[in-house]
């Protein structure tokens, strides 16, 4: 058993003295799957609108699996995604009913049949079926009823995906909280009648944060992204790498006010020059024929995928020649013109060489220097685009406000001039992706106040035409405290479908997430949530749900709300207690759950209030959560620095 449990004694003691002190933020009963403090009507501040989720699903009598044994059969088509979600459906029958159903790929159809048909278009048009005429895209899908048997259709691949997980919500309550913790709600004893026709509200969905092998049944994308030599993003000098171009043409870069580097003709180069400095060599076009060589090349290598970036590199910078400054000065401050026209030109050189067989959407970056559309703002407020300027049809602009407040959502006055520039790229962009920010990157082990407010900026972003959603978050460590795999949960929902109930999915997650111990840890969520906004009021030019708040300072934690936390910890750990014997592998899972919750108020006394404890106990405390973190995989201190430095400083 891990070193925290050494713990639960000394604080099972002082926990009573927390209990007097705490303050239960909604009000609300524990009990059941009601949690401490749960939102029991969360009307969204915003609706979205016109989105496609029509959903018939009529209880029958009709039997469908009795006794662990079923007479259906499961018809896949002949495409990879097809079987693949077919598999899936197959597995999760059989975990949440016992039955094993048999899995095909041909059959022939009948008015007696039983078939749950994933993507077989013979046995779809033999039923007599055609697609509906909503435009579902290439990622929402079709399920429809005839007679005893069940059809799951599509017009892409990636639609067969969420096609499998909503035919499972329906038949057996499927929902998947994360890669360890599936729910089936209903017992699958019979199957009702279904008319579902559903486009998801962002048919791109990443995960914020690694989600092991929960990403295909959360229902986050997959397979749809191409990497550059392994870069997906910032990755403008892997298609023309200036070690190899840039002392013969060095008019693709930026060259004023660069770090001197005899490997790169002299300069460091920031940036591309997307105009080659006016074409003053004329190397524009050879310019554009090497990158897109490079392009061609990589999505030859990846024939499933149809989404590839040319983005720029992670700088500040955008190239300042007297060329594109005066692009800029015509775009209205925009460094972007050339960026459009250069991407445009390798969308139309793809586009030609694909011709019907394939289409590949090549998306560029919006990001600090090249945040700005080349828009004005007309007199009613709408945006047009200067000059008539316009992305190619696969062309696609990533807009990552990195600096706006993330404790407030795009409705908010707090970034008003972020939502003004989201909503002026759809004059420019007909497909519009969206990366945001849910972290603090420069302390990891201290939490971001995100949890209910991606819920509306998400509802804001596609109110303005995003179809592409990443709320990046602590990309590469493969645990995080503070409540992220909440975060992980209601994202997977809500970028399907955006006007879902938050406080619905919040209390689903407490109430299933942590076992007997979700109302404690609901508790201790709540009283976290409520200091985060706290401090945001009390302290607001300082906490302001940036990305790089200075939020690591004893005056915003004192050290006994952090110890009150950590006796809701162990609150939740005497609850799960029964458990350790009546059901072992169920009792591991919350306990690591519950442990991973754990690290933020440990750490945060650890390296704010390391003076108060004695040699004794703080070289305990230390070498508990190093075992703690390492075992469940909480590898960074913040973005660049791994937890093993900090281990040293501590001697340990």
């Amino acid at each position: 058993m891990r070193s925290f449990r050494k713990a639960i004694g000394l604080l099972l003691c002082l926990l009573f003295l927390f209990a007097a002190a705490a303050c239960n933020v909604n009000g609300g009963q524990a009990g059941g799957n009601t949690q401490q403090g749960e939102v029991t009507e969360d009307v969204p501040l915003h609706r979205v609108e016109g989105t496609l989720h029509k959903v018939t699903v009529t209880e029958t009598d009709r039997p469908f699996v009795t006794a662990g044994s079923s007479e259906y059969v499961v018809v896949a088509g002949e495409s990879n995604a097809a079987r693949t979600a077919a598999n899936f459906i197959v597995t999760h029958i059989l975990g949440a009913t016992g039955a094993e159903l048999p899995l095909r790929v041909d059959a022939e159809w009948s008015a007696e049949a039983k078939y749950i048909v994933v993507g077989n278009s013979e046995l779809f048009a033999a039923a007599g079926l055609t697609m509906p005429e909503d435009d579902i895209g290439f990622s929402g899908y079709y399920i429809k009823s005839v007679g005893d048997s069940v059809f799951l259709a599509v017009n892409g691949d990636d639609g067969y995906q969420l096609a499998a997980i909503a035919f499972l919500r329906h038949v057996v309550g499927y929902d998947m909280l994360s890669e360890d913790t599936v729910l089936y709600e209903k017992d699958g004893a019979t199957l009702p009648d279904m008319e579902v026709v559903e486009r998801p509200d962002y048919d791109y969905r990443q995960e914020s944060e690694p989600v092991g092998n929960g990403r295909y049944g959360m229902g986050y994308s997959s397979g749809f992204m191409m990497s550059v030599n392994g870069i997906a993003w910032h990755n403008s000098f892997q298609y023309l790498p200036p070690e190899k171009w840039a002392k013969t043409y060095p008019e693709w870069y930026t060259v004023s006010g660069r770090t001197q580097s005899s490997s790169t003709g002299g300069h460091n180069p920031g940036q591309l020059c997307y105009t080659a400095h006016g074409n003053e060599k004329g190397t524009y076009s050879l310019m554009i024929d090497t990158a897109f060589a490079k392009l061609k090349e990589t999505v030859d290598a990846n024939p499933g995928a149809s989404f590839i970036t040319f983005t720029q590199e992670d700088n500040y910078e955008a190239c300042d020649c007297e060329y594109c400054e005066a692009e800029a000065e015509k775009y209205g401050g925009s460094a972007n013109g050339p960026v459009i026209k250069f991407v445009n030109a390798l969308a139309e050189k793809l586009e030609e060489y694909l011709g019907d067989s394939r289409r590949v959407t090549i998306s560029f970056f919006a990001y600090r220097a090249t945040e700005k559309s080349p828009t004005v703002q007309n007199a009613d407020g709408s945006y047009a685009a200067i000059d008539g300027i316009h992305c190619h049809p696969n062309v696609g602009v990533v807009i990552a406000p990195i600096t706006a407040t993330y404790s407030h959502s795009f409705y908010e006055s707090q970034n008003q001039s972020f939502a003004e520039n989201i909503r002026s790229w759809s004059a420019v962009c007909d497909n519009v992706y969206m990366w945001l920010y849910q972290t603090n990157f420069a302390h990891y082990m201290f939490p971001a106040n995100t949890w209910d407010t991606a819920a509306e900026s998400y509802r804001f972003c596609k109110e303005n035409n995003a179809v592409y959603m990443y709320n990046e978050g602590q990309w590469n460590t493969n645990a995080v405290s503070h409540f992220s795999k909440l975060k992980e949960y209601v994202d997977s929902r809500l970028l399907v479908d955006v006007n879902l109930n938050y406080g619905s999915l919040v209390d689903r997650f407490f109430a299933n997430y942590y076992g007997e111990g979700g109302a404690a840890m609901r508790t201790y969520f709540d009283a976290l949530q409520a200091h985060m906004k706290y401090l945001e009021a009390a302290f607001s030019d300082s906490v302001r749900g940036g990305y790089k708040d200075n939020i690591a300072q004893a005056q915003y934690w004192p050290k006994r709300l952090l110890e009150g936390w950590t006796e809701l910890v162990t609150e939740a750990f005497a609850a799960i207690e029964p458990l350790r014997e009546a059901d072992s592998a169920r009792y591991q899972t919350y306990y690591d759950h519950i442990l991973l919750e754990s690290l933020f108020p440990r750490y945060a006394l650890l390296s704010l209030y390391s003076g108060t404890y004695s040699s004794s106990e703080l070289q305990q405390m230390r070498t508990s959560f190093k075992e703690d973190s390492s075992a469940l995989g909480a590898t960074k201190v913040n973005e660049e620095t791994d937890f093993s430095s900090v281990f040293n400083t501590w001697g340990i």
